[in-house]
């Protein structure tokens, strides 16, 4: 409950940061409005979709990929001595999933509803 008070008021604080900034200026107070919510919902959504592609462990199969590379490429004899995969003659390795970050989900709700918000004032405003 106290990560939602705080993650509210930082996004209060985001809100009236930008709006003020756009407000300053020169645009109407509307148009700052929506572009705000604009600013606010993208930026929200692009970092929560970005922890949850590292939360679900999205990266470890490129990893993967390139360890299989690494072991069938010509120069294995180089680029053996910086790692022990030669010790261990395997490459398959199970990833433990990782705990899943708390602020993933209300990051991601408050982007949409922030997007969705200034699509309907953006919709109204210009029909």
């Amino acid at each position: 409950m106290k990560r939602m008070r705080i993650l509210m008021s930082v996004t209060v604080c985001y809100l009236a940061v930008v709006y003020l900034v756009r407000l300053t200026s020169g645009s109407s107070p509307v148009l700052s409005l929506i572009d705000t919510l604009f600013i606010v919902g993208i930026s929200y959504a692009t970092f929560s979709a970005i922890m949850f592609v590292f939360q679900n462990g999205f990266l470890n199969g490129i990893l993967y990929s390139f360890r299989r590379f690494r072991a069938k490429s010509k120069k294995e004899e180089y680029v053996a001595q910086f790692d022990d995969l030669e010790e261990r003659k395997e490459l398959h390795e199970v990833y433990a999933k990782k705990e899943p970050f708390r602020l993933t989900a209300p990051l991601f709700y408050i982007g949409i509803l922030s997007l969705a918000v200034s699509l309907i004032l953006s919709y109204s405003l210009y029909t």
